[in-house]
C-alpha cells in the first residue's frame, strides 16, 4: 500500500513555517488594533480592564493573544462589538491550532512518503556478528499506511534457509528507519525478535536509494551489522517470480551480486 497525501495535506506541508508564523502574528495584531480603536473612540464597544481604567495598545495586544490562544483573562471584559470580535478571533485561534497540528502531522507523513518512494523495492543484504558468522538476506521494503514494512528471507552461509522475517517501522527519518522484527517458519533460524535499523545512502539517477547499512539487535544473540544493495532490474530478479522462490543456484547468485557491489566500494 503506497502512502499518499491529500492536496490539503500537501498544501500545509509545503507552507513554510515562517508563513504560518506571519499569518498568526498578522491576525493577532489586526484584532489588537480593532480592540484598541474601539476602546479609544467608542469605549462601550471596546474592552474594559478592571485593574486599570486606561486601555493601552499593549493591553489590547495582550488581550488579543490570550483570546486567540483561548486562554482568556478574567480582568479584561469585551463590551458591545468587541464581543463579536472575540467570537471571531476564538474561531481563528481554533483554525490556527488545527493548522499547526496538521502541519506537524503532515510533516511526518511527508517524510514517510519521500522515504517510501526512495527505499521501496527488492534488496540483498549480508550481516555479520562479532564472531564472523554471516547471514545473507533477500529482502524487500514496501510502504504501509503508517510506516514501512521490511521483510524477507535469511540464509546461512551454506545456503540453507535460516528464517523468514517481517518487521514494521517504529521510527523513521529522511534516510533512516528502525523496525521491530519477528522471525518465523524455520527451526534453524538465527534471529528471533528484536530491532533492526537501516540507514540509507547512495541515490541513483531516479532518486532512489541504492544502499543501506544495517544493524540487527536481537534479544538473544550478539549484534549483527552489515550492508544491503538494491536488487536492480537484473535477470536474477526477473527469474525469481515470487519472493518465496529462491532456489540454491539463485542464492549463490545473490551472494555474488552482494560481493560484487561490496568490492566496488
Amino acid at each position: 500500500m503506497r502512502v499518499t497525501e491529500t492536496s490539503a495535506q500537501e498544501l500545509i506541508v509545503r507552507t513554510p513555517w515562517w508563513k504560518v508564523a506571519l499569518f498568526i502574528i498578522f491576525f493577532t495584531v489586526i484584532f489588537a488594533v480593532i480592540y484598541f480603536v474601539l476602546s479609544l473612540y467608542t469605549p462601550v464597544n471596546g474592552i474594559h480592564d478592571s485593574s486599570n481604567s486606561h486601555i493601552s495598545f499593549a493591553t489590547c495586544l495582550y488581550f488579543s493573544i490570550v483570546t486567540e490562544s483561548t486562554l482568556g483573562d478574567g480582568n479584561i471584559t469585551p463590551l458591545g462589538i468587541s464581543r463579536a470580535c472575540v467570537s471571531c478571533q476564538v474561531m481563528v485561534g481554533l483554525v490556527v491550532a488545527g493548522m499547526l497540528v496538521a502541519k506537524i502531522v503532515s510533516a511526518r507523513s511527508s517524510i514517510l512518503v519521500k522515504l517510501s518512494e526512495m527505499a521501496e523495492g527488492d534488496w540483498v543484504d549480508c550481516v555479520t556478528d562479532q564472531d564472523g558468522n554471516t547471514v545473507l538476506g533477500r529482502t524487500w521494503i514496501q510502504a504501509e499506511q503508517t510506516g514501512l514494512c521490511f521483510q524477507g528471507t535469511d540464509f546461512h552461509e551454506s545456503g540453507m534457509p535460516a528464517a523468514s522475517f517481517i518487521s514494521h517501522s517504529i521510527a523513521f527519518s529522511k534516510s533512516k528507519a528502525s523496525f521491530k522484527f519477528q522471525s518465523f517458519e524455520f527451526t534453524n533460524k538465527v534471529f528471533s525478535e528484536g530491532v533492526s535499523t537501516l540507514e540509507f545512502s547512495d541515490i541513483d539517477k531516479n532518486g532512489r536509494f541504492t544502499k543501506y547499512s544495517i544493524k540487527i539487535a536481537d534479544r538473544s544473540i550478539p549484534i549483527f551489522s552489515g550492508s544491503g544493495y538494491r536488487l536492480e532490474l537484473t535477470p536474477l530478479r526477473d527469474r525469481l517470480k515470487t519472493r518465496e522462490d529462491c532456489p540454491e543456484d539463485a542464492i549463490r547468485e545473490l551472494r555474488e551480486f552482494y560481493d560484487r557491489h561490496l568490492r566496488k566500494e
